[in-house]
């Protein structure tokens, strides 16, 4: 898998563009930090964020607004330095909601983890869902 520096940042607002517009009817704010450049494969970074965008999206039609706040962090531990994205979103999951996106959202995770990654799914008590993508950090 080739790997070029790609902007998190840029791969973000394109999908995000492209999102909105196929979904006209959704009401969304969006809060979103500064995101690095990793040493990554964009196509497959660019897929990831998609599939996990769009399943975002698509459970925001229980709220009347969709609140989606990005956050990165960055994590030096035992594997060396790491990015921790988190994607909040105001909208729960349900069991209901797992099992229809129970697809999709296993073939983010493999994503992630052929990028190097992670990706965990978590109900947030009261506030909604977490979405935490983490991705290596530049290699040396």
């Amino acid at each position: 898998m080739p790997e070029n520096v790609v902007s998190l940042s840029h791969l973000f607002n394109e999908t995000m563009k492209r999102l909105q517009s196929k979904n006209e009817k959704t009401n969304i704010i969006v809060r979103c930090e500064s995101l690095p450049l990793i040493e990554s494969n964009e196509k497959e970074l660019s897929n990831l964020l998609d599939a996990m965008l769009n399943i975002i999206f698509t459970n925001s039609q229980q709220a009347s607004k969709l609140f989606l706040y990005v956050h990165c962090s960055e994590v030096v531990n035992d594997k060396g330095k790491e990015y921790e994205i988190r994607f909040h979103t105001n909208v729960s999951t349900t069991a209901q909601w797992r099992e229809v996106n129970k697809e999709i959202l296993s073939l983010c995770k493999e994503t992630a983890i052929g990028l190097r990654g992670n990706l965990v799914v978590n109900n947030v008590e009261n506030t909604g869902c977490l979405f935490l993508l983490t991705l290596p950090g530049k290699l040396t």
